[in-house]
């Protein structure tokens, strides 16, 4: 398998909107991250976003986490299962539940460790030009 694509990242309808040169947007339709079935939603096991309508430019904070989560999740649900092939660059495994406490109060937490891949790296950290490389 090569590495994902664009889409499967991103989503099916995700695109560049290139149409100033100098600064290239990236378009993420939010209904990708509702659940499968809901029409346009690419979320599997009904663990995406119930109604992606309702997020707008004021509740867009109250989002932004939802929607990482989702984009991580989307990018989970699409790679391999494991993670044998040298040309998927970056490659997230689910660690599972786990219980915490935070600032007193017992939550759980659910870890997705996301690892990046590039050939004979350097430092403890990498440069997004260098994945895949």
């Amino acid at each position: 398998m090569a590495d994902l694509t664009f889409a499967q990242r991103f989503g099916s309808n995700a695109t560049i909107d290139s149409s100033s040169p100098s600064d290239p947007q990236l378009v993420i339709p939010l209904a990708v991250l509702q659940n499968v079935g809901t029409g346009t939603g690419e979320i599997t096991d009904s663990l995406g976003i119930d109604d992606a309508t309702v997020i707008n430019d004021s509740n867009k904070d109250t989002y932004a986490a939802k929607i990482l989560q989702g984009l991580i999740l989307l990018n989970y649900q699409q790679q391999p299962e494991n993670n044998n092939d040298e040309t998927v660059s970056l490659y997230i495994v689910n660690r599972g539940k786990r219980i915490v406490t935070r600032n007193s109060v017992s939550q759980f937490g659910y870890e997705m460790a996301v690892t990046s891949y590039k050939t004979d790296s350097l430092g403890t950290s990498i440069d997004l030009d260098d994945i895949g490389v």
